[in-house]
């Protein structure tokens, strides 16, 4: 019996790469939920606009100068154009509702609502895109989903309730 053939530099140089920038952006996720719960408790300021403003204006000129030099303008007001910006105000809107969020509940709360996106977003994107997705991918919603379930048994546990702490549900 012949043993499988080991993947090769390139691909785990790749699948390094990207999981190195997950973590990073999972640092930068969590950064972002602990600024805004100091902000929020011990400063006394809400501003999840003015949060968000930056990384969606690096977006913006990151993504926006990349997809005008490689299609133009025309493509941008296309069809495709129009669906692309819905769903970055739609993104753009979540996120503010997630930052708000802060105000009325507590870090947990809110790092379950943000655990939770993931499976949502694959349910949602096998509903109306009929994306086809891997063993591999199924295995990591399954892990996101213990997490969501520990956070779920954390916070039930919480000594600490905040007055609006029933409104985190609707947002």
């Amino acid at each position: 019996m012949r043993l499988p053939d080991l993947p090769s530099r390139n691909t785990l140089v790749h699948l390094a790469k990207g999981l190195v920038l997950g973590q990073l952006l999972a640092v930068c996720n969590t950064g972002t939920g602990v600024t805004s719960q100091i902000l929020t408790d011990k400063i006394k300021v809400n501003i999840p606009t003015t949060q968000s403003f930056l990384t969606y204006l690096t977006l913006c000129c990151t993504y926006g100068i990349f997809h005008l030099y490689k299609h133009g303008i025309s493509r941008l007001l296309s069809k495709s154009g129009a669906w692309c910006i819905f769903l970055a105000v739609t993104d753009f809107v979540a996120t503010f509702v997630t930052v708000k969020a802060y105000q009325y509940t507590s870090l947990v709360s809110v790092q379950l609502l943000d655990c939770a996106s993931i499976p949502t977003i694959m349910i949602l994107s096998f509903l109306l895109f009929r994306v086809r997705y891997r063993p591999l991918h199924y295995l990591a919603v399954t892990i996101c989903l213990s997490g969501v379930v520990a956070l779920v048994f954390v916070d039930s546990h919480s000594t600490t309730s905040l007055p609006y702490s029933a409104l985190i549900p609707l947002l």
